[in-house]
């Protein structure tokens, strides 16, 4: 699909780069705006843009940054919250209370907010709510109630010809935790529950749980992202497209390049204090941060640390220290059917941990050790997490016989006792400077690293195993990718990652103790009692495990044009523009962002 040429016309920039002393010059794209008289306008640069626009199957940032824009959930983290933790807590959206449970912890029931319209101008209400649910567990293929689906089995004839890759959050030990969805009154809902979940209050935050229009939403299908601007694609009697929320914008086109989105007038929250937004891809990461400080997009979120001696000299900008790590994950996953724990206990210590946090990232970053981020509940990082060491390293292949008896770094270097592949997606720099490290760092323990780089589309069929063309899981031997926060528990980063029953388990973890534990934690409901299990995972995972190798959680910077104001950098690393708003412009609101000193309403 190509981009109207009205909104975007594509330029190729030279832009010579000095390196080392010597010069080099480098075609990028970079996407150049025509005015739009009249329109106020925010523009936010990024290396991708969505692309499984349905929020019921999203798995990706740039994916979740577009819906969070056009849908809703009954509860939303407090993303303008300057840390995790208690900060982040949830607070109601759709819904005008947290909801109350019953004695036996697995009915909630919820009230909900009266007024408020979908884009295409039906009501929200109780019955939205329970068809949004239903969809879901369709589009997960499974029960309903208890016994089948009321609308059948999911056909192999959907759009990705697969159920949806996020129904892990959903599932505990392979039964969906959601059991049924009941309307009470057209502004109360009761969700009934499997079992106790102490996590679902924050489940209900995950862009899966958006409540969607049953008016122009695909009942039996995902949504199209090719059709996300034709009329009646969800419901032929509908005059809109299939994309249709609460939210405070409209989408409006999903091209290549770029997702545009227009104010929502009738929102019920204050009304967003611009008129358009677009989210631009820019997939080069040179002409991304060259676009902000040129002006032709207004904010990137993932700055490069060698821009920043610009950015700061720059007055057109302001580049935001927000003083946090972010909750993001990085680390190398292992393939746990490939490698056992002696294995595995090599490359946790044959791997130069410093050499990502100083070289690559320049030192804005921390070493994680733990599978739970710093801010999360729970985290808790005092275990023995395993650092560069090569002798330990080598001791752990001689306990397997490999290189015996060897006394000199040339021998190692000069022997093959293992091939491996490592994958990643092309054109991220960091997982390809991974490349360079791992390949260097293993090679001293005498296993040659080759070079699986693949597209980002390619490697998330590896990663979800997903799609009849993917070679899956098995495919990857060891890899680098990050696993952002979905909402504020630590099931979020144990359970999707670590159960058996999960398409997001890439490393293939099957472990019995494990699985004893997750389950525990998902199915306590005593704080202090949920710590302790999540205490003793993190332990287990860090010493005994090992499946990952523990690499880092990133600085929190952002980069924006000077006059765009109210921007909140977040860990959770959402990029939610409601709040945001050009200065010299008054409003009021939730947010309470205020120019020329009025007191917020």
């Amino acid at each position: 699909m190509e981009m109207e040429k009205k909104n975007v016309a594509i330029i190729i920039l030279a832009i010579a780069l000095i390196a080392s002393g010597v010069g080099n010059i480098i075609l990028v794209l970079e996407p150049q705006f025509e005015p739009e008289y009249g329109l106020r306008t925010v523009k936010f640069g990024n290396m991708y843009i969505a692309e499984d626009i349905d929020p019921q199957y999203s798995w990706d940032s740039a994916s979740f940054d577009a819906g969070m824009m056009v849908w809703e959930q009954l509860f939303k983290n407090n993303l303008t919250a300057p840390s995790l933790g208690v900060e982040m807590n949830a607070f109601p959206l759709l819904a005008t209370d947290m909801g109350t449970y019953d004695v036996t912890g697995t009915e909630l029931t919820v009230n909900l907010k009266s007024g408020v319209k979908f884009h295409d101008g039906t009501d929200f209400n109780a019955d939205a709510v329970v068809w949004s649910f239903m969809r879901l567990l369709y589009l997960m293929n499974t029960t309903w109630n208890g016994g089948p689906h009321p609308w059948g089995t999911l056909p192999g004839t959907v759009f990705y010809n697969i159920p949806t890759i996020v129904d892990s959050l959903y599932y505990v030990q392979g039964v969906p935790i959601i059991e049924n969805v009941e309307a009470i009154t057209p502004t109360q809902v009761k969700f009934t529950l499997s079992e106790p979940y102490g996590v679902f209050r924050a489940l209900l935050t995950f862009p899966a749980s958006s409540i969607v229009s049953p008016f122009s939403t695909p009942k039996l299908d995902y949504i199209n992202p090719a059709e996300v601007d034709v009329v009646g694609a969800g419901n032929p009697l509908s005059s809109y497209g299939p994309c249709i929320g609460t939210g405070p914008m409209v989408i409006e086109k999903l091209e290549t390049y770029e997702v545009r989105f227009s104010a929502f007038e009738f929102y019920h929250r204050p009304r967003i204090a611009f008129d358009v937004l677009v989210h631009v891809k820019i997939e080069d990461g040179d002409a991304r941060n060259m676009a902000v400080l040129s002006g032709a997009v207004d904010i990137v979120t993932d700055p490069f640390f060698s821009y920043f001696p610009t950015m700061i000299a720059e007055p057109k900008v302001t580049l935001l220290d927000t003083g946090t790590v972010n909750a993001i994950t990085q680390y190398m996953g292992i393939n746990n059917k490939w490698y056992n724990i002696t294995w595995r206990n090599v490359f946790s210590y044959a791997f130069n941990y410093t050499g990502v946090i100083d070289g690559i990232m320049e030192g804005y970053g921390v070493r994680m050790k733990s599978p739970v981020p710093p801010g999360i509940k729970y985290h808790n990082e005092t275990f023995d997490c395993p650092t560069y060491n090569l002798a330990t390293a080598r001791t752990y292949m001689q306990s397997m016989g490999y290189g015996v008896g060897f006394t000199t770094d040339a021998e190692w270097e000069a022997a093959t006792f293992l091939t491996m592949n490592y994958t990643y997606n092309t054109g991220n720099l960091v997982r390809e400077g991974v490349f360079d490290i791992v390949e260097k760092a293993f090679d001293k323990v005498g296993i040659v690293v080759e070079d699986a780089g693949m597209t980002w589309e390619d490697m998330k069929d590896r990663l979800y195993n997903r799609r009849v063309s993917s070679a899956g899981y098995n495919a990857m031997h060891i890899w680098w990718v990050g696993w952002l926060p979905d909402y504020n528990d630590p099931e979020n980063f144990i359970n999707p990652l670590m159960s058996p029953d999960s398409s997001s388990n890439a490393a293939q973890v099957n472990d019995a103790y494990l699985n004893t534990l997750m389950l525990q934690g998902t199915q306590e409901t005593n704080e202090q009692a949920r710590k302790l299990i999540y205490w003793e995972i993190q332990r287990y995972v860090v010493e005994d495990l090992r499946h990952w190798l523990f690499g880092y959680h990133g600085m929190n910077f952002d980069c924006f044009d000077k006059d765009l104001k109210g921007w909140v950098g977040n860990p959770i690393a959402y990029n939610d523009f409601y709040g945001t708003y050009w200065a010299g412009e008054l409003r009021t609101g939730e947010y309470g962002y205020m120019e020329n000193g009025f007191i917020p309403t």
